[in-house]
């Protein structure tokens, strides 16, 4: 272009892609409103590493496991990764969630206290549980929790059955109306209630500020 900028078409996601010499790839604002829930990441784990640590240099080293896992299921990770920012604050948490139930996603967390006795629907019960008193899911490990989200997303993005190799560990993905949000834009009212605005927050407030 006569800015010196080079513009691209992500067919893929369905939108535009605008880069200036010797800076990142930034999507514009109006076609991230399309950004589906599948594809392939285009932040690094890195550069989200980068952009975690300035938001909370505390918060725990996920990034990989978001990239990793996402590509697992054909799942944006990256922006999944921006997702369990929005949920957790950067990890600084300060709701009914606590940091050690490695649920990055609020899974779970009604607003009514667990009794422990939950039906995990088909999940496997050495990787998810409920304890009395507590809100929400815990998940064993964290690379457990990632999954357990990336898996909610897989439900509400497609109807394709899980992966080869892959058990249930999201003992909400059977509740779920397979396929009915494939953008991130979708989850508005499904995902958070009223929600709102969710996934355009996602994208914009989170997302948006690996290419600030």
């Amino acid at each position: 272009t006569g800015l010196g900028a080079n513009v691209s078409w992500d067919a893929q996601n369905r939108r535009v892609l605008i880069s200036m010499s010797g800076s990142q790839t930034k999507p514009l604002v109006d076609n991230l409103m399309n950004t589906t829930i599948l594809g392939e990441p285009v932040a690094t784990a890195e550069q989200l590493r980068t952009l975690q640590l300035k938001n909370n240099p505390s918060a725990p080293d996920l990034a990989a496991l978001y990239i990793s896992i996402g590509r697992e299921y054909g799942i944006r990770g990256d922006i999944a990764f921006c997702q369990a920012a929005k949920e957790t604050g950067w990890w600084k948490y300060g709701g009914l969630v606590v940091p050690e139930q490695n649920n990055y996603c609020g899974l779970s967390a009604t607003g009514a206290e667990a009794t422990g006795e939950e039906d995990l629907h088909g999940a496997d019960p050495f990787r998810v549980s409920f304890r009395a008193g507590m809100h929400g899911a815990f998940f064993r490990t964290p690379a457990d929790g990632v999954e357990a989200q990336i898996q909610h997303l897989y439900a509400y993005a497609c109807t394709a059955a899980l992966p080869a190799g892959k058990s249930i560990v999201d003992p909400r993905f059977t509740l779920v109306r397979r396929g009915v949000s494939p953008r991130w834009v979708d989850l508005n009212g499904r995902w958070a209630v009223p929600g709102v605005g969710y996934g355009e927050s996602i994208l914009n407030d989170y997302y948006q500020q690996l290419f600030n």
